[in-house]
């Protein structure tokens, strides 16, 4: 006949501190939902994760893994190797099915109806360069504080990454508004816009200064081979001098 003991949940995970046993030192450590948890063993069973992260009776929960850029539900008698990277992770829901999609053509599984954008993109490493988009390439963008809806038809969410566009930044020399691509802008970009025909011969030089810049530097001078980070409404003041 089972004890107690061992049927009671084990106290302590739930709230994401460790379990001490006397004579047992955990072999392995997850994290389960951002939380590091014990286990005294190297290679565990979806049920025993699930157990062991507080998420009791196992069988109502969904067990997502997180691994190699990907996610994968993990069934209760499936055994996982932990292995296999430094520190295993994992996502437990109640729920009692797992939805799939794929990104860039790759299966992923989430045991929600969605799943937030900025934690796809944490899971499979998207660069912060690259954009998510719905349904195909030329799809709609995703913006990152969204939720990704996965349940919305019988039809897996087919979602792709590509590289975000550059944003038109408004930005004002000598006087004249124009709109250039960000982030940064290079001393000839900006005398090349002040100075569409600029004036002749080998003695003429530029001077290029600006205010109302980013935060870490306002304001400064730009000089021949240098580039400066812009943002909306910086100025620009561009004046050609002749070489003294």
């Amino acid at each position: 006949m089972e004890s107690n003991e061992d049927s009671k949940p084990v106290q302590g995970i739930r709230e994401g501190f460790p379990v001490e046993r006397e004579g047992h030192l955990p072999s392995s450590e997850i994290e389960v939902d951002g939380r590091l948890v014990p286990l005294q063993e190297s290679h565990a069973t979806g049920r025993v994760i699930r157990e062991a992260a507080g998420a009791i009776p196992a069988d109502e929960f969904i067990l997502i893994q997180i691994v190699d850029r990907e996610t994968r539900s993990v069934a209760l008698d499936e055994r996982v190797d932990l292995r296999e990277v430094e520190r295993t992770r994992f996502r437990v829901f109640r729920d009692d099915r797992a939805f799939t999609f794929t990104l860039d053509g790759r299966g992923f599984e989430w045991g929600s109806d969605s799943i937030p954008a900025v934690e796809l993109r944490a899971y499979a490493e998207i660069p912060a360069d690259f954009e998510l988009v719905l349904g195909h390439e030329a799809g709609v963008v995703i913006p990152d504080d969204s939720e990704i809806a996965l349940s919305k038809s019988h039809v897996a969410v087919r979602l792709f990454t590509r590289r975000r566009q550059p944003e038109l930044i408004t930005i004002v020399i000598n006087g004249r508004a124009r709109q250039v691509k960000g982030p940064k802008i290079s001393f000839s970009e900006v005398v090349a816009l002040a100075f569409p025909n600029p004036p002749q011969g080998t003695e003429v030089q530029f001077t290029v200064q600006y205010e109302r810049g980013p935060d870490h530097k306002p304001s400064g001078t730009l000089i021949e081979g240098q580039s400066v980070k812009i943002k909306k409404g910086m100025e620009f003041d561009v004046t050609p001098t002749n070489r003294s």
